[in-house]
């Protein structure tokens, strides 16, 4: 949640690796002769711009923790296909490409909940993607920021907190950089290292485990940081309906938002969840054109008046068809193989540290997912202090230095 190069003589992007500035045309795959388009093909890879490292030092300054930037970065947008419940999709995401170095993996960040089209990571007034590309392909490592359905290029609705769509818009990005039209001379193999934050932690805990079933051609997964995720997802939600936490204007946004989402997901009557009114407005509010604070404006102060009694007795109850489906998407009850660490702040009020913490209670005996808790941090703030030592981790792990 949250409601806010190749070098070794190679001419990565079409940049020569002692020049700065982005390809003046985009990069494109021919379409396809007959059949459908299959996930993971190009659509087209356009240049957006070449960041120096001095800009990028800057941005990294912002977070706590001495980052120190090493290299220019080309930042692309990124338009591809998936499949959204087997319908093929165009979507976007960022790619910000390390600049004249050969890179040492790939990072795959997941962002937090963003309800506005505009701030897409693959956008000009993005929220998400320029400390990513500053910390981490300013390191070396090729850097990607899926946009997810229903932001960016896709103009469905957003599958908030559905975990499968966002699972296979990463996934088929991996598979677009390596295709026609993507990134050429990347290395036959990279370590592939995994991070997100809020709604994005659930969703990079859900892409870890789809990885585990089955690995991404080229790729080796390496390890995975879950920054305040709701991995016990209805655990989450139903917390949200009681004493002081239900008078949240977020939380009845985030509530809002979600059965809007899984109504529409799953073909579910809104009308049978939410109260009649609120069911005819609130789709309209999660449309991808209004900010967060419009959407708060026109809702209930309280997350319990956006229920119909009945749907709100079912909910508390773990009954009915949004309790079973959020049970569906929740990420705590796996143990992974590869390491996993979740990082917790102890003061964060968006996304309750119990329902972070339990992948880690399930999964303890394995000791392959460990737990930070940053002590005093509320939701923002728990990130912001993730990044550096996310960044050592995945340098010990990489071999970078």
């Amino acid at each position: 949640m949250r409601l806010r190069v190749l070098a070794s003589g190679l001419v990565a992007l079409g940049l020569l690796a002692g020049c700065v500035g982005a390809p003046s045309e985009p990069l494109l795959r021919p379409p396809p002769a007959a059949g459908a388009p299959l996930p993971g093909w190009v659509i087209r890879l356009d240049p957006i711009e070449t960041r120096d490292r001095a800009a990028l030092q800057r941005t990294a300054d912002d977070l706590p923790g001495a980052i120190r930037v090493r290299n220019d970065v080309d930042l692309y947008r990124l338009v591809y296909w998936t499949q959204v419940k087997g319908r093929p999709v165009p979507v976007s995401g960022l790619v910000a490409v390390p600049h004249g170095v050969a890179p040492k993996g790939v990072v795959v960040y997941l962002h937090g909940t963003t309800t506005t089209r505009a701030v897409s990571p693959s956008l000009p007034g993005r929220a998400d993607g320029d400390q990513e590309a500053a910390v981490f392909a300013g390191s070396g490592y090729i850097t990607l920021l899926p946009d997810y359905v229903g932001l960016g290029e896709s103009d469905l609705p957003q599958a908030y907190l559905v975990a499968q769509p966002q699972v296979d818009a990463a996934a088929d990005m991996l598979k677009a950089i390596r295709g026609v039209g993507g990134v050429p001379g990347l290395p036959e193999r990279l370590p592939l290292f995994l991070m997100g934050f809020s709604q994005g932690g659930q969703s990079a805990a859900a892409l870890h485990r789809a990885l585990e079933r089955r690995p991404a051609g080229g790729y080796d997964l390496a390890a995975t940081v879950a920054i305040a995720g709701p991995h016990d997802l209805l655990g989450a939600v139903v917390g949200k309906l009681d004493g002081p936490d239900a008078e949240s204007p977020r939380n009845v946004a985030y509530l809002a938002f979600a059965a809007t989402a899984y109504a529409n997901y799953y073909g579910q009557p809104l009308d049978a969840l939410l109260t009649p009114e609120l069911a005819r407005i609130v789709p309209g509010l999660f449309d991808g054109s209004h900010s967060p604070e419009d959407i708060v404006g026109q809702l209930p102060s309280d997350t319990r008046r956006l229920f119909r009694p009945e749907a709100l007795a079912a909910l508390k109850a773990g009954n009915g068809w949004f309790a079973r489906a959020l049970r569906e998407n929740e990420t705590a009850a796996w143990t992974p193989r590869v390491p996993l660490r979740i990082v917790i702040g102890a003061a964060d009020e968006d996304v309750p540290p119990a329902s972070s913490r339990a992948l880690l209670d399930h999964a303890r005996q394995r000791g392959t997912v460990t737990a930070q808790t940053v002590p005093g941090a509320d939701h923002m703030r728990a990130a912001a202090q993730s990044y550096a030592p996310t960044l050592t981790w995945f340098e010990s792990l990489s071999g970078g230095s």
